[in-house]
């Protein structure tokens, strides 16, 4: 996201409105990835009886 912004304020890539619809879906996408590996990896059970 950092490099996208950088590349738009040195005049590299312009970014109207459909891109940054483009972005906003591909980082939603990737936020429902990941939300769905953290919730099928976190054991709560597991981390309560072996936490000491």
């Amino acid at each position: 996201m950092i490099l996208l912004y950088i590349v738009a304020e040195i005049g590299i890539l312009t970014l109207d409105a459909r891109d940054l619809i483009y972005v906003s879906g591909l980082v939603g996408a990737a936020d429902l990835v990941l939300f769905n590996l953290s919730r099928r990896t976190f054991s709560r059970d597991q981390i309560f009886t072996q936490w000491k």
